[in-house]
C-alpha cells in the first residue's frame, strides 16, 4: 500500500512515529496501559497511517501547532520527529492530523494511492 514513498522516508514516518509512541506509553507506571495501535489501512484511494498510544499525560494541540518535546535533555536538539512526519507528508501532498481524545493520542497521515 505504501510502494509510492521512499524507503527512507517510510522508515523516517515508522522509525519517528513509533520511537514518540513508545516514549510516551514508557512514562506510564500502569503496564496494562502501555498501549500502542499502529494501522495502515486503505479505503478507495486512501492509504491510512495511523498511530496511537494511550496517554495520561494531555499534549496540548493549539493552532495546528505541534506539541513541544518532552524530553528533559536539552544538551541534544529534539522535537523534530514530528517536523519529519510533516515534511514526508507534505513530500506527498498527504495530510496530516493530530488528536487527544479521551486518553489517546492519534496520529493520522493520509495518502492518496
Amino acid at each position: 500500500m505504501l510502494d509510492q514513498i521512499d524507503t527512507m522516508d517510510l522508515c523516517s514516518l515508522l522509525g519517528n512515529s513509533l520511537d514518540n509512541a513508545i516514549e510516551a506509553v514508557s512514562k506510564i507506571p500502569d503496564p496494562e496501559k502501555r498501549l500502542i495501535d499502529l494501522r495502515i489501512t486503505q479505503k478507495e484511494n486512501l492509504v491510512i497511517y495511523n498511530i496511537r498510544n494511550y496517554t495520561e499525560a494531555q499534549p496540548k494541540l493549539e493552532n495546528g501547532a505541534l506539541p513541544e518535546s518532552t524530553k528533559k535533555d536539552t544538551s541534544r536538539p529534539h522535537g523534530y520527529g514530528l517536523r519529519s512526519i510533516e515534511q514526508i507528508a507534505k513530500r506527498y501532498n498527504a495530510t496530516m492530523n493530530l488528536s487527544v481524545k479521551n486518553n489517546w493520542f492519534s496520529l493520522t497521515v493520509m495518502f492518496v494511492s
